[in-house]
């Protein structure tokens, strides 16, 4: 997570990884998601919690198991497993910020790369919107998504419904991303782990 203050934000990348197989393969990539409501405070400790994950998990697999190993791909993140109360943590931070920047915002802008379920997206703004309606009012929420297939389920949840005039979903790698934003905003990246990534703060 980064936040610009500054004059402006310009995002710099490099080489994107490359994979190379033997022979073509089509990745079938699911977002483990936990229901969603979960009682955290009813699991009597760590394992039993782990158990709860991993019978779901099984579930998960269970359903694509006609798909080739390789292929597969099932992601977890804290996002999905601790939802809705990780994104809430995640607001509350970016709240505080707001509140103690020294000069007055106009808009409370969030950028977000790799939405994925668009989980993060919703709790975020949920949480603004329960506790801070007078932000709410002035919050965008932009996400930077490189998979269509994922930029297309962002904007037709129907969780969004109601956040509907807050979103801009932008269908485009980050790599490519060469748009110089000159107004404050929070930078959101909780799962993107890239090598020869830079941010450059004008």
């Amino acid at each position: 997570m980064m936040h610009s203050r500054n004059n402006g934000l310009r995002l710099l990348s490099y080489q994107p990884l490359t994979i190379l197989c033997a022979q073509p393969v089509t990745v079938t990539s699911v977002i483990f998601s936990t229901p969603d409501d979960v009682l955290f405070n009813d699991f009597k400790g760590n394992y039993e919690f782990m158990n709860f994950i991993s019978d779901l998990y099984k579930n998960v697999e269970e359903d694509y198991n006609d798909v080739n190993d390789i292929a597969r791909q099932v992601w977890h993140t804290p996002t999905e497993l601790f939802k809705p109360y990780y994104g809430y943590s995640v607001a509350d931070y970016l709240i505080q910020r707001f509140e103690n920047e020294k000069t007055p915002l106009e808009h409370f802008t969030i950028y977000e790369v790799g939405a994925g379920n668009g989980t993060l997206m919703n709790n975020i703004l949920d949480y603004i919107a329960q506790t801070r309606p007078d932000l709410y009012a002035i919050t965008r929420y932009n996400i930077i998504e490189i998979s269509g297939k994922l930029a297309e389920q962002q904007k037709s949840t129907k969780r969004m419904d109601r956040h509907h005039s807050k979103l801009q979903v932008i269908n485009q790698s980050i790599f490519d991303w060469n748009t110089v934003v000159q107004e404050p905003c929070y930078f959101v990246a909780m799962e993107v782990i890239v090598s020869h990534f830079s941010i450059t703060i004008h």
